[in-house]
């Protein structure tokens, strides 16, 4: 019995050390799932029963009541564990008794030398074994199976949690906005309307993601971090430089983040490190003024000989990590890890000098104008008004832009030029159709090269060709002046004519001067109404 029993264990033993999923007599099982962390199970150590849980974390954090809910599972299964360990353990003590009985039924041939293995006892042992490897598969896929619901209930109760904060968040909002005078321009209300546009989009985005699949695994993967929103990029394209250690990306090899907002891009091991505050973010902010005033020279001093970003030490004369670099944007001091030498255009300098010349900024400088450069945030008659005076292609553009908004009102009354969507010829400047002074920075970059006037006039010429010659609904809508005999028709957005102010009526600029200024469409109508007040008071 005892020879047999020994031949048993020393076989069980070497077959766990050869197996290809034993290391050290461990049996590991991984348990996968879609979620951004996995669950590693060891089984089976020096022949005692117990379970290690190793929660892998490379995601930025993961909700603590979610790994509490499956730490509880977690315990529950082992106690399943052990109840099927106990039962195995029951039917492997059960085979040596009934070898012995085997072998003392056989007492005869034994002593005749005739010492062989029960077959059946060998018949048991397999059938063990494969009855051990079923319930271990069927615990692996037990634990899966309970690893997914679990994860999966909680964040769809995270989901829902964040959903009714955002909820109670916006009618906080709207309760305090309708107390405040919509009259005053407070801070308070435009913080409150900023915080309210802000719960609004991102619970819009929650249900978004609630219903597409794919949008929420994306948005599980992503990374939020001083403003950023950081994304998992594919390892296929040009190798980076990361800003935060200022080394190039090896894509094949080297897992990085980028921002959606800002396009900072940084390595997976450096993006915890990132101490530049998002450039999306902050323009997106209903605060937010670009610099619109020529920074001021000051000295090392006024930064306490510190980086404006990341306060590293700074100072002349040094080694190249501490070299200072000043930034045209806004007159502050930065490193060589915050300042690569970066040349763009200064909205300021071009609203006040109309200077077109590249200047040094750092990084966040140039970020943050890269992401408004097409916003229209310049109102140039305001901040500069004589500089219309000075700059012939400014002030073409300002009357072309002035005639879309007269011709805007003809397409809008117009079904042909609604069904040819007209308008949608400007739709890469679609502030144009909306007002006639804001001008983003693009704008004025192309105006300057030579490239915006051409394409807005060859613009006019299509609007101009649809109101005065192929729509007749909108060459009805023409004038003709009744200051002289004249019956050719006239309209708001030719060249020398003059248009009333209250009733934008059309006449001819020579006429209309010669007849002192005087709209005769307005005199009647105020003719009329004082007739019709009369004729009120005497009934």
């Amino acid at each position: 019995m005892e020879p047999k029993l020994r031949r048993y264990v020393k076989a069980k033993r070497q077959r766990l050390a050869t197996h290809p999923h034993h290391r050290g007599g461990i049996h590991r099982q991984t348990i996968a799932t879609q979620n951004p962390f996995s669950v590693n199970v060891a089984l089976f150590m020096s022949g005692c029963l117990f379970m290690r849980t190793i929660v892998i974390l490379p995601a930025p954090s993961v909700n603590c009541n979610t790994l509490t809910l499956l730490m509880e599972r977690m315990l529950l299964l082992n106690a399943v564990l052990v109840c099927q360990y106990s039962n195995r353990k029951c039917k492997m003590a059960q085979t040596p008794d009934m070898a012995c009985s085997n072998e003392s039924g056989n007492d005869q041939s034994s002593h005749d030398g005739n010492v062989n293995d029960t077959p059946d006892a060998t018949a048991n042992m397999e059938n063990i074994e494969t009855e051990q490897n079923n319930a271990d598969t069927e615990v692996h896929n037990l634990i899966n199976r309970e690893t997914k619901v679990t994860i999966r209930d909680k964040e769809k109760e995270d989901d829902m949690a964040r959903c009714s904060e955002l909820e109670s968040a916006v009618t906080y909002c709207r309760k305090h906005l309708r107390k405040i005078n919509d009259n005053e321009r407070s801070i308070e209300r435009v913080q409150l309307m900023e915080k309210l546009v802000q719960c609004q989009l991102e619970l819009a985005a929650l249900k978004e993601e609630s219903s597409d699949p794919v949008k929420r695994i994306r948005s599980l993967s992503d990374i939020r971090i001083m403003g950023h929103k950081f994304s998992l990029q594919s390892a296929t394209g040009r190798n980076p430089y990361c800003e935060v250690c200022l080394s190039t990306i090896w894509r094949l090899i080297q897992r990085y983040w980028r921002c959606n907002s800002c396009g900072l891009r940084s390595h997976d091991k450096c993006v915890r490190q990132v101490l530049r505050y998002c450039a999306g973010t902050k323009a997106n902010d209903i605060l937010f003024r670009p610099r619109t005033e020529i920074c001021e020279e000051r000295g090392l001093d006024f930064q306490q000989y510190k980086c404006a970003e990341c306060h590293h030490s700074l100072k002349f004369d040094s080694a190249t990590n501490s070299e200072p670099r000043l930034c045209d944007y806004n007159g502050h001091y930065y490193c060589p890890r915050c300042h690569w030498n970066d040349e763009w255009f200064i909205p300021a300098r071009i609203v006040h000098n109309w200077d077109f010349s590249k200047y040094k900024v750092c990084r966040a400088t140039k970020q943050l104008l890269v992401v408004i450069e097409r916003r229209p945030v310049f109102n140039i008659l305001k901040l500069n008004p004589s500089l219309v005076n000075y700059v012939d292609q400014l002030a073409k553009i300002n009357k072309l832009r002035q005639n879309i908004l007269l011709m805007k009102c003809y397409f809008i009354c117009c079904k042909v030029a609604r069904k040819q969507r007209i308008l949608q010829n400007l739709k890469h400047r679609q502030h144009f159709v909306e007002n006639s002074d804001m001008y983003s920075l693009l704008d004025l970059v192309d105006l300057y090269q030579g490239r915006l006037l051409p394409d807005i006039e060859g613009i006019i010429r299509i609007y101009t060709e649809h109101i005065t010659k192929d729509c007749l609904i909108c060459k009805g809508k023409g004038f003709i002046c009744e200051l002289c005999d004249d019956a050719a028709i006239i309209f708001p957005f030719f060249e020398n004519v003059a248009i009333c102010r209250n009733c934008l009526a059309t006449f001819h600029q020579e006429c209309f001067n010669r007849k002192s200024k005087h709209c005769p469409r307005c005199l009647r109508r105020k003719s009329r109404a004082y007739s019709e007040f009369l004729v009120k008071d005497i009934t």
